[in-house]
């Protein structure tokens, strides 16, 4: 961050976003479904991209360039989710943390960052909407802060069905809605894939999120000194010989 002229110089990300909100459409003519659906894209590319953001960006996306129109159902919680997504579900997910977008996001909602450390690895991440975490032995979706210290997450299973009202026609799959005795006539639906439906709900606090950090580092710090006292008595052993 600088100045320029005695004024703050604009953060990487801001003026990408500028430069796509003012010149948008430049020889073709002005549409706001397309304005809308590259800003979609630009703020996106910004976030996955690394570019830097400062703390009061997502201020001046929300005030002067319409996040509104065109940031998505999920709104800011997509992009948070994008910003924080280092080591979801298991480090699978291409993106690595922004964390100057994290940031200026958490300066907009006002919320201090979920941290969360996972069993078996290095550092602590971010919890964010839609993000997967383990928890008790069990993988939990975040749904939602319904609090500034408290967070909604839900486990989720395939929903049970009845084997012997299930059959299969050609190369597709059918189960029975209902039947009529009167007529004897079965009415009988399509089944495309198993419904998904909420396992277990549970809501979690800071401070369990903290003692459940606190395990992790204490169970790591005796796995380490397990390893260093293996490696002594080795050396040890060695040097006896």
């Amino acid at each position: 961050m600088g100045e320029q002229n005695g004024e703050k110089e604009e953060s990487p990300a801001l003026r990408l976003l500028r430069l796509v909100w003012r010149n948008e459409g430049h020889g073709w003519g002005h549409s706001w479904a397309r304005l809308n659906a590259v800003m979609y894209d630009t703020l996106t590319l910004a976030i996955v991209g690394g570019l830097r953001f400062d703390p009061d960006d997502f201020i001046a996306i929300f005030k002067e360039l319409g996040f509104n129109w065109w940031g998505g159902e999920e709104g800011i919680e997509r992009y948070y989710r994008l910003a924080c997504n280092s080591r979801s579900h298991g480090g699978r997910d291409y993106v690595k943390p922004n964390m100057s977008a994290c940031q200026a996001i958490e300066k907009t909602l006002d919320r201090k960052p979920f941290l969360y450390r996972e069993r078996g690895c290095a550092g602590s991440q971010r919890l964010a909407v839609g993000l997967q975490f383990r928890w008790e032995d069990q993988w939990f979706k975040i749904t939602s802060f319904n609090t500034v210290d408290t967070m909604v997450a839900c486990a989720y299973k395939y929903e049970p069905y009845d084997e012997s009202k299930r059959f299969m026609l050609g190369d597709k799959y059918f189960g029975v809605k209902s039947f009529n005795k009167k007529t004897g006539a079965l009415s009988v639906v399509e089944i495309k894939k198993p419904r998904v439906i909420v396992d277990k709900r549970i809501i979690i606090t800071r401070d369990q999120l903290r003692e459940h950090n606190k395990a992790v580092m204490a169970e790591l710090k005796s796995q380490k000194e397990a390893v260093r006292q293996k490696r002594v008595e080795e050396e040890t052993g060695e040097k006896e010989k």
